[in-house]
């Protein structure tokens, strides 16, 4: 996934990178124009990456070769990123990769990033977890009034509340607390992270309260859909409560989806209604493997032939998941989404009525993202637009 976050990155520019820690995705040692901005200093970063390691056996990475623990040079401890680094408007990058999700206060955190940032060239490139595919499955999503409290409130650590309600609803699938997406699996095997029986829970707020007021506890304190997240950037901006705007969106791949922002990007366009029904949809009880079979074997089709440009009849889930999945692991472009009775927008792309396919160039390859009318479907083509000879191809789930 490194690539996705490093789409607008220059190496050769002055650039940060905020934690990177466990996970860093660039190093100095590779020429890259790079400063590090942590909570910890390397040598306690060494000493968490070690402990981590001997509790939880992890491999690859810094858990093998602490080599690739870089210094830090700028350790936050709450003053603004100008004021830390002393270099207003001078980086031309900005990396934060499952950073925001923890952030006390995710509008001071997005205008501290703007405030260091270069304000013509400047991006803020993140991953940020989709809680569908992680231990937050089952929090509800982050509404951005309480984002708005948050920052009026000026928050500089964890909430109580936070707290507990990431303890209390976290879970595990099939054993893990990270899971793919991608990855078919119908059984859906969860379990709670931990088993707060009536002793646990009666000494847990006072041992929290504790936490919370002693030092920093480390929690998703947000939780996120990819167009939850979209819709919250644009509305802030709007609100004017941020300057920066999305330029770039990359749709979730395993358990992260990605966004660019900058002073300069055109937004998240989207009607509100339609993202509001797009919120709902990725909330509802389907994920993106119970598809992912029938769609990759789709598209695996469309490579073969080397189709370079594709339009999707459908506009349900399996359309959903199939523009997910060519946007987030192809580079075949998706000329026209249509669907028979639905209209409004999906990811970015007009859903246009039936009429409009005879717009299309003779031969042009369309999928047939459908199961249960399929066979209509093909009928209708055939009856009405054979003279076009449509490369049609069609999901199966089987």
């Amino acid at each position: 996934m490194k690539n996705r976050i490093l789409k607008y990155i220059d190496p050769a520019e002055p650039g940060l990178e905020i934690g990177g820690g466990f996970y860093p995705k660039v190093f100095k040692k590779d020429g890259v124009n790079l400063e590090i901005l942590n909570l910890l200093t390397r040598d306690e970063l060494v000493a968490q990456i070690t402990e981590k390691k001997r509790k939880l056996n992890l491999t690859g990475g810094v858990f093998d070769d602490l080599s690739l623990v870089e210094e830090v040079d700028h350790v936050w401890k709450g003053e603004s990123y100008a004021e830390l680094t002393g270099k207003p408007n001078h980086y031309h990058w900005i990396i934060a990769s499952h950073v925001i999700e923890h952030v006390p206060d995710l509008i001071g955190f997005i205008n501290d990033c703007a405030s260091v940032l270069n304000k013509e060239k400047g991006v803020l490139s993140l991953a940020i977890p989709d809680k569908r595919f992680l231990f937050d499955r089952f929090r509800a999503l982050s509404g951005i009034g309480f984002v708005i409290d948050s920052h009026l409130n000026a928050c500089k650590t964890s909430t109580l509340g936070s707290v507990i309600e990431a303890d209390l609803y976290s879970v595990l699938h099939n054993g893990s607390s990270v899971w793919r997406g991608d990855l078919a699996d119908e059984q859906k095997t969860f379990e709670l992270r931990t088993h707060f029986d009536k002793p646990k829970m009666e000494g847990f707020v006072s041992y929290m309260q504790e936490q919370v007021r002693t030092c920093y506890v480390d929690r998703h304190r947000w939780c996120f859909t990819p167009t939850s997240f979209r819709l919250l950037i644009e509305d802030l901006y709007q609100l004017g409560f941020i300057e920066l705007r999305e330029i770039d969106f990359q749709h979730t791949v395993g358990c992260e989806f990605f966004m660019t922002l900058g002073f300069n990007g055109e937004g998240f366009n989207t009607p509100r209604l339609d993202a509001l029904k797009a919120i709902e949809k990725e909330q509802a009880d389907f994920s993106l493997q119970d598809y992912f079979p029938g769609v990759k074997r789709l598209v695996d089709q469309v490579n073969e032939k080397c189709i370079e440009s594709v339009s999707i009849y459908g506009a349900g889930v399996i359309g959903d998941s199939v523009i997910n999945y060519i946007s987030s692991n192809t580079n075949i472009k998706i000329s026209k989404v249509f669907d028979r009775d639905k209209t409004g927008n999906l990811y970015g792309y007009t859903i246009e009525p039936t009429e409009a396919i005879s717009n299309l160039p003779d031969g042009h390859c369309i999928l047939i993202a459908s199961q249960s009318f399929k066979e209509q479907i093909l009928q209708f083509f055939a009856s009405h637009y054979e003279e076009k000879n449509f490369d049609l191809m069609c999901f199966h789930e089987e």
